[in-house]
């Protein structure tokens, strides 16, 4: 069965490479913070954002200082460990697919695009695209062949990506970091 830590390592490859300068930051076009690959707006309860208010304010407001010292707390890496745990891996199910690889293709999707990444899957799979990984998607996932999986999913990836896109041109500064984060697994 796929197994988080493993594929815990490759999401925050994605999102902050390990690099204390990263791990807080603030996107164009975003309301609110982003810590270790946890954005604030859809994760209010998850980390402890009152803090990183506090230490923000004791660092002038200077993010990257603020993120080099956030960094070093291992409360706040624990906190984001834990919401990836349960927001992505264990609401969907995803420890409960054979393949590593399919599990991180959709972990990784997941934690950028939501439930939309279930859905791709499911389209791939020809079910239902409830967005909802019950048992016949497990079912499914658990006999499908891994790297055609990962072939389609990447070209859905894409596709969606180029869709908000033309439907928003400022996104396209985000372009580069999506085509990665597709091509990443």
């Amino acid at each position: 069965m796929a197994e988080f830590k493993l594929a815990y390592k490759k999401v925050i490859e994605l999102e902050y490479g390990n690099d204390p300068n990263k791990f807080l930051h603030l996107n164009k076009h975003e309301d609110g913070y982003t810590l270790g690959g946890i954005y604030q707006k859809w994760n209010k309860e998850a980390i402890d954002w009152d803090f990183i208010d506090r230490i923000i304010t004791m660092c002038r407001g200077d993010i990257s200082l603020a993120s080099n010292l956030l960094y070093w707390d291992k409360d706040l890496h624990m906190q984001v460990y834990t919401a990836f745990e349960y927001k992505y891996w264990k609401r969907h199910r995803l420890g409960e697919i054979k393949s590593q690889l399919i599990a991180e293709e959709i972990i990784i999707s997941l934690v950028n695009i939501g439930n939309k990444a279930i859905r791709f899957a499911q389209q791939i799979l020809g079910i239902s695209d409830d967005g909802i990984v019950g048992n016949i998607t497990l079912k499914e996932l658990n006999s499908f062949d891994e790297k055609k999986f990962s072939e389609l999913f990447d070209i859905k990836e894409i596709e969606n990506y180029n869709n908000i896109i033309k439907a928003n041109p400022l996104m396209a500064i985000n372009l580069t970091g999506w085509l990665n984060r597709s091509k990443a697994v």
